[in-house]
């Protein structure tokens, strides 16, 4: 099986269409995406929040449109989100795929819902999924731990590290007897590998509850995004870990199960890269 892998659309539909037709001519078997797929940058909604706060932040920006503009927010990664289906529907290989720390309930529930309605997609939130004609357990997780370099919760998708530890452990019971080979698919990355390096702040930025259950259940494969600067791969055990970099900046993965190879993937960009560009400015250091 050949799966191409993905992370951190963030509502780049001309990148994510340049991976997609790639995947196409490599003819791939299934694409993974490992959250933050809707649109998060909406270049109204930043002057609204300049407006609004009195000032340009990132931050500022995040505190609007989660809350005093959450409607308005909401109908925009709908927006956005309709528009990746409908793409990623057309495909010829099924797409299996979580959420991130950014979309808001709405756009979560959208995308459960939405994907219900089609034989391509799957949206696996904290449940296991086997195809058919498939010999691999698909297990996902969406979400996030509170960042530690800005304010907790400014994120809908962001969760307590107890909650995830119960939700995973529940994750874990499932799937004890599954003898398959099990690919893990989350947003965060496991805590303590060379993949969860905030390299601005020179601190180990991932998830312990989610490198307790690599450990404990012992995938074939963890495959994560979140933190787009960290690209590459690392091991926890016996467990590949891959981030295949964010398409946002162009970046993918093509694995291929039954060679046990892996591609990374770079250069997937087209027009103006204002959206790249923003992604990148941002500083961990001085996040407020």
């Amino acid at each position: 099986m050949k799966i191409g892998v993905l992370a951190d659309i963030h509502g780049s539909e001309k990148n994510l269409n340049l991976l997609l037709n790639y995947f196409e001519q490599e003819k791939v078997d299934l694409v993974l995406i490992a959250g933050d797929i809707a649109a998060t940058v909406n270049y109204k909604l930043i002057v609204k929040s300049v407006i609004f706060s009195k000032k340009l932040s990132r931050s500022n920006y995040a505190t609007y449109v989660y809350s005093p503009a959450l409607e308005l927010f909401d109908k925009f990664q709908v927006k956005s989100l309709r528009k990746i289906l409908k793409r990623l529907n057309t495909c010829s290989f099924p797409s299996i795929l979580i959420s991130g720390n950014s979309e808001t309930d709405n756009a979560r529930l959208f995308l459960k819902e939405e994907t219900k309605k089609s034989s391509n997609l799957f949206f696996i939130d904290n449940e296991l999924l086997q195809l058919p004609n498939s010999k691999i357990t698909f297990i996902g997780y969406s979400g996030t731990l509170p960042a530690s370099y800005r304010r907790a919760f400014a994120s809908p998708g962001e969760k307590p590290l107890v909650q995830m530890r119960e939700e995973l452990e529940e994750l874990a019971m499932k799937v004890k007897d599954t003898t398959d080979p099990v690919i893990f698919l989350t947003h965060d990355a496991p805590y303590g590998t060379k993949l969860d390096i905030i390299k601005e702040r020179q601190e180990q930025g991932g998830n312990k509850a989610i490198s307790e259950f690599i450990e404990r259940v012992k995938p074939l494969i963890n495959i994560h995004g979140h933190i787009h600067e960290n690209s590459g791969t690392d091991r926890i055990g016996k467990t590949l870990l891959i981030n295949p970099g964010a398409v946002v900046d162009g970046r993918g993965a093509i694995y291929d199960h039954s060679k046990t190879t892996l591609r990374m993937l770079k250069g997937f960009s087209k027009g103006i890269k204002l959206l790249s560009f923003i992604y990148k400015i941002r500083t961990r250091r001085n996040f407020k």
